[in-house]
């Protein structure tokens, strides 16, 4: 029975073997994507933010000009109800006027039929009125009556002209105020049609940059797709992993009970590890250190100043840096498989071990490779050789220490010396 299981383990490690690499190819691929993708959403996302702030300026203008249109609007609306007073009493003085002229001609008709009569009759009319007196008081009456009578018309000839004149500077004043008004009514018509002119520029100008905005977002958006497709596919990526690496263990631990049984005592998987450090001290901790024989620090893990990072490393150290020569052999501080062997972004050529423990280990800069993916490794094992790939200013060890698989941790708590 343990026979037949150990061949059906056997079989599920063989598959997933064989499936390993295409996963890897698989993550580099989507890993790419995800550059890509966040590079081009960062671009976006760059232009929605600047067109944003174009937008806000512009909506600063079209508000200045609303304010100045509706101020513009008000002056004319008082310039409307000025030329409407200005009109009534234009309409009212020009009445005052034909009045005062028409009473002017009337009386200028009247003195005309009395100087016709005068000239006519001579001065017997006068004679005639002053010799009809009854004494010498009744004529001096009389005598004083015609001087009335005829200054009376002079003073209502001189009134009514004085009137008309009045009357006439009266309407001129009000026509040239009118006048004024009705161009200064202009005026404000001419600005307000500038005003609307800027405001419907910015109107169009507003537009524009809305779309432009609704262009990038969208792109903003389709990116943003992207990459949730691509760490849905990775997760998927992750779970298959997950799988075979179990089943890789499954299929050591049936190997081993399947040497017990025989009695060999090993364990079927060391034909797959890497050559064997030997003489290496496990420390309490139960770790070997990686690199024998170089125990110098360059750099110890968490906050580390911007001048010791040389302008290409992070302030927030994620691991301790071990100096060493170029192709020093670095030795795994505890077993476990190897599910990442190849180059990672600023870390270089990197290995990844998930350790039996349930951690995981990850070696960067390195210049060569002893394992590959999905290989069991025992402590002990060569798995690599220092180097200065990736972002890396000399030949070193970083060593980064990740409580379960996930968490950075100080790799010093668990590896020494």
């Amino acid at each position: 029975m343990k026979k037949k299981i150990s061949l059906i383990v056997t079989a599920l490690f063989c598959l997933s073997l064989f499936i390993s690499p295409v996963y890897a190819a698989t993550k580099d691929e989507l890993q790419q994507q995800k550059d890509d993708a966040s590079a081009k959403k960062e671009a976006a996302q760059y232009q929605v933010d600047m067109t944003q702030n174009t937008i806000e300026g512009i909506q600063t203008e079209i508000s200045k000009a609303n304010a100045e249109i509706d101020r513009i609007n008000g002056q004319i609306s008082t310039l409307d109800g000025q030329i409407n007073d200005l009109t009534a009493n234009l309409e009212r003085t020009t009445a005052e006027l034909e009045a005062a002229e028409e009473k002017q001609a009337k009386q200028e008709e009247e003195l005309k039929e009395r100087v016709r009569v005068m000239y006519m009759y001579g001065n017997e009319g006068y004679m005639q009125v002053l010799f009809s007196a009854t004494d010498f008081a009744d004529f001096i009456a009389k005598a004083d009556m015609m001087k009335s009578i005829v200054q009376a018309d002079k003073d209502c000839a001189t009134a009514l002209e004085k009137t008309r004149a009045e009357v006439e500077e009266k309407k001129e004043t009000i026509e040239t105020n009118k006048a004024q008004v009705e161009q200064a009514k202009a005026d404000q018509e001419t600005a307000l049609q500038s005003q609307k002119s800027v405001k419907s520029q910015k109107d169009e100008l507003l537009a524009k940059n809305q779309q432009v905005v609704q262009q990038y977002q969208a792109e903003v958006d389709k990116q943003d797709e992207i990459l949730k497709q691509a760490d849905a596919e990775l997760a998927v990526i992750a779970q298959q992993e997950a799988e075979a690496l179990a089943a890789q263990r499954a299929q050591e631990e049936a190997e081993r009970e399947q040497a017990a049984q025989n009695g060999s005592g090993g364990s079927g998987s060391d034909a797959d590890s890497g050559s064997s450090g030997g003489g290496n001290v496990v420390v309490s901790s139960g770790f070997m250190w990686p690199l024998p024989g170089n125990y110098t620090i360059t750099s110890w893990f968490g906050y580390r100043p911007a001048s010791d990072t040389n302008g290409i490393g992070s302030t927030n150290h994620g691991g301790m840096d071990i100096a060493a020569s170029t192709g020093t052999p670095i030795y795994a501080p505890a077993g476990g498989y190897v599910t990442k062997a190849s180059w990672y972004g600023g870390y270089g050529n990197c290995i990844m071990v998930a350790m039996d423990n349930g951690d995981t280990l990850l070696f960067g800069h390195l210049s060569g490779y002893n394992v590959s993916y999905g290989q069991r490794v025992n402590q002990g094992d060569i798995i690599g050789y220092v180097g200065s790939t990736g972002n890396s200013t000399g030949p070193h060890l970083h060593l980064s220490y990740f409580a379960n698989n996930v968490t950075p941790v100080d790799p010093w708590d668990y590896i020494y010396y």
